[in-house]
């Protein structure tokens, strides 16, 4: 949800999107589900899609399952 919001600025101010990936994934527990994990994930892939600004993703590391998804 953070990288949302920050999305969304960049967008305002019109500046690129530059994003540095270094995650395991998503913990995939019912604890998340329950908080809404794959919804915010959801959010994120379609808010990227949209925006109107460059997005610029580099993978620094792992880039596992839907939390590396969400983020670039």
């Amino acid at each position: 949800r953070k990288a949302l919001r920050l999305m969304k600025m960049a967008e305002r101010f019109q500046l690129p999107v530059l994003t540095f990936i270094d995650t395991p994934g998503a913990y995939p527990g019912i604890g998340a589900e329950e908080r809404g994990q794959s919804e915010a994930i959801a959010a994120n892939l379609i808010a990227m899609a949209e925006l109107r600004v460059p997005v610029i993703c580099v993978v620094i590391g792992e880039g596992g399952s839907g939390g590396a998804l969400a983020i670039g």
